[in-house]
């Protein structure tokens, strides 16, 4: 599935192995729970967030653009298309937005952390 190919390549990137075993058992992103994280307002030096509890309620595929790894003019870089999955989360508030993978994982690891009270 699309969420297990989004647990894998956090799994190769992270070393917080307490991290990995929190969304090892999930099979699927609908319906967990998350904590979503808003950039209110931001500097060059900071960001001030805004947090919020979170349903996940549908995925579906976006095209996006990036570019093709060549040893050609890193200038004008070949760009291609490629579908790339995200999930539609709902605040508590009624907020609607959409997630990438690992904007979802980390709002699922917050989540998880601030219920368990986790200072980590």
């Amino acid at each position: 599935s699309v969420f297990d190919a989004a647990k894998r390549s956090l799994q190769k990137n992270e070393e917080d192995t307490k991290q990995n075993d929190l969304i090892s058992p999930l099979s699927t992103a609908i319906g967990q729970r998350v904590r979503v994280r808003m950039v209110v307002e931001s500097t060059k030096d900071s960001e001030i967030a805004r947090y919020e509890d979170a349903s996940v309620t549908g995925w579906k595929m976006r095209k996006d653009e990036i570019p093709v790894e060549t040893d050609g003019d890193e200038f004008d870089p070949e760009m291609k298309m490629v579908d790339t999955p995200i999930w539609k989360v709902v605040t508590n508030n009624g907020h609607e937005m959409w997630l990438a993978g690992a904007e979802l994982l980390q709002a699922i690891f917050r989540y998880i952390k601030r219920n368990n009270n986790d200072p980590s």
